[in-house]
């Protein structure tokens, strides 16, 4: 489930993620959009909560690298 988790999120990183126009950064993905592609599997709601961690981890390591 782990790996179907990254797979969603990578997909949702290259193809689904917003970025501010003013300073180029990365915003938060949408929560349509994670509800949408987790649907889609047997355990939307499990899947749906672990896309949403990696994306908190991956998103604060990117702000704060940005800095």
């Amino acid at each position: 489930m782990n790996a179907e988790a990254w797979d969603i999120w990578a997909r949702l990183d290259k193809f689904g993620r917003d970025y501010d126009t003013m300073a180029g950064n990365p915003l938060p993905l949408r929560l349509e959009a994670v509800t949408r592609e987790c649907a889609r599997y047997s355990d939307p709601d499990g899947l749906r909560w672990r896309v949403l961690e990696i994306e908190k981890r991956v998103l604060k390591a990117r702000q704060e690298q940005k800095k």
